[in-house]
């Protein structure tokens, strides 16, 4: 998973960050 990509995709979609914000803290403690 790349951070960068995911870093632009939140920063073109605003909303996508409040629907990923409970998804990744999980992924970041599952990794």
């Amino acid at each position: 998973m790349d951070r960068n990509l995911t870093d632009r995709r939140l920063a073109n979609n605003p909303i996508a960050i409040v629907g990923m914000a409970g998804l990744f803290p999980m992924a970041r403690n599952y990794r």
